[in-house]
């Protein structure tokens, strides 16, 4: 599953450490990842069904 969030890396920065709290498993921390293209940030937890959840944001920071 993927979560797209408009131009606010705060929210999936706020996505990942909510998902941690709630008993999802870190599988990648909140950060660029310049090989996908250099405005995708992304964080991704597993949740406790053993689901990897993504959280991204596409837009620049302004």
């Amino acid at each position: 599953m993927s979560i797209r969030s408009q131009g606010k890396t705060c929210t999936v920065a706020d996505f990942y450490q909510a998902a941690l709290e709630a008993g999802g498993k870190d599988n990648g921390a909140p950060g660029l990842r310049p090989q996908y293209h250099a405005s995708y940030y992304a964080a991704f937890v597993i949740d406790p069904d053993g689901h990897n959840i993504e959280a991204v944001c596409h837009e620049p920071e302004a």
